[in-house]
């Protein structure tokens, strides 16, 4: 009895939970903790008794000494959870890293174990179950864990195919991009504040890929929504080639950066208009800016992604004065994918450019209610004038756009777009 209570069932309530969360968790992170339900069981009293001690603390803090008592009783509770957080955070294999789940995963997973409401029963803390509800509960659970490997296997790159994610990193940029040969290429990484990017998003994704060495890391220019996540990857990844452009900061972040590309990466590249990245497979990247002369964000880096018949455009933030010097360059032509300049400020995607590049689709990365009020409607209303069909990470989260070189797929973390 005292097993069951004091055991079996609060760890059968924290797996409940666990259960209950687990596609959630995947959707938003892309990893499984296994560690969690012993934590959590670790975890919860230790949490009551630091709540515990705050409320006593707001009603009584004000009392001499009792106060300071209070907030120590606190503080140690609190040094103590987080004391175990870190530990086992150094753990090897604390997290499983996933690929995105589609929609359909969740809705079975949910069929499964709401159909299970009938498995356990029992009086109390007396948690029994009959040989039938034991085989129902393992037959359910082995349908849960075949769906969690088949779907890696079902989202794993086709041959052949060139792969390009928009992550989700706030108000910034972050793309990775996986090309047929297995090469990767991350373009940006985010900001570093008020967390790091590279360290919650862009690291766990790429690792969620299987990725532990990035062939060519890119900064397309200076500005700290862009680089702000790229020390974390110089520090934890195996960099093949840097590319950069001429765009410069006096940013600590920047500072960092530079310092580490000294000890991380032996390859470093400078921009050059017309140049081609080498290695790439079947897919040409060609470098069509900045033009010499510019600064600032229309400095950025602009990359044409070619594939067969399908062209992607990353112009990082330029603005109308770098749009127009490709136009004058005769650089334009048409091509399917922009990603839109700028996070959809309303300087950049001008008329001129979307008439000489006509896309089929916009991809635009923006932070949610973000204080610049990106993407401007006056842009939104341009691409649609247009024809151009457009994703937001703000809206859409991470972008998935998938090709062979004739087909594309465009694909949202929850599935196809």
């Amino acid at each position: 009895m005292l097993l069951n209570r004091f055991v079996l069932l609060p760890l059968a309530m924290v797996l409940a939970v666990q259960v209950g969360l687990a596609p959630l968790h995947l959707y938003y992170f892309q990893q499984i903790n296994l560690f969690a339900p012993g934590t959590n069981l670790i975890g919860i009293p230790i949490t009551g008794l630091a709540l515990f001690g705050a409320l006593l603390t707001s009603m009584l803090g004000w009392v001499p000494l009792l106060g300071s008592l209070l907030a120590s009783f606190t503080q140690i509770w609190l040094n103590v959870l987080l004391f175990i957080v870190q530990g086992i955070e150094g753990l090897p294999l604390v997290t499983v890293n996933m690929r995105p789940l589609p929609l359909w995963f969740m809705v079975a997973y949910y069929v499964l174990i709401l159909s299970s409401y009938g498995i356990l029963t029992g009086r109390g803390t007396d948690l029994r179950l009959t040989r039938r509800q034991g085989m129902n509960l393992a037959w359910r659970m082995a349908l849960v864990v075949l769906l969690v490997i088949w779907t890696p296997l079902l989202t794993a790159s086709r041959r052949r195919a060139l792969d390009l994610y928009v992550l989700d990193v706030g108000q910034g940029d972050g793309m990775v991009l996986r090309f047929p040969n297995g090469r990767v290429m991350v373009v940006d990484a985010g900001r570093s504040a008020p967390y790091d990017q590279g360290r919650f998003t862009v690291g766990p994704f790429l690792e969620t890929l299987g990725v532990t060495r990035i062939d060519c890391l890119t900064a397309t220019h200076a500005d700290a929504d862009h680089i702000g996540g790229l020390p974390y990857l110089l520090e934890h990844f195996d960099v093949g080639t840097w590319l950069e452009g001429p765009d410069i900061s006096t940013s600590d972040v920047f500072g960092q950066m530079r310092s580490l590309l000294g000890e991380q990466v032996g390859n470093v590249l400078a921009a050059s208009v017309g140049a081609r990245l080498a290695g790439m497979g079947p897919v040409e990247v060609t470098l069509l800016g900045p033009a010499p002369g510019l600064d600032d964000n229309d400095a950025s880096l602009v990359m044409l992604i070619d594939h067969g018949d399908v062209e992607i455009l990353l112009t990082g933030d330029i603005e109308a004065v770098a749009e127009r010097s490709l136009l004058g360059s005769r650089q334009a032509r048409d091509i399917e994918i922009l990603k839109v300049a700028h996070h959809g400020s309303k300087t950049s995607t001008t008329e001129a450019f979307l008439e000489a590049f006509g896309p089929e689709v916009g991809l635009i990365s923006a932070g949610r209610r973000n204080r610049y009020g990106h993407p401007a409607p006056e842009v939104l209303e341009r691409l649609g004038a247009h024809g151009v069909r457009v994703f937001r990470t703000d809206r859409d989260g991470t972008i998935w756009v998938r090709t062979d070189g004739r087909m594309v797929r465009i694909y949202r973390f929850a599935g196809p777009a």
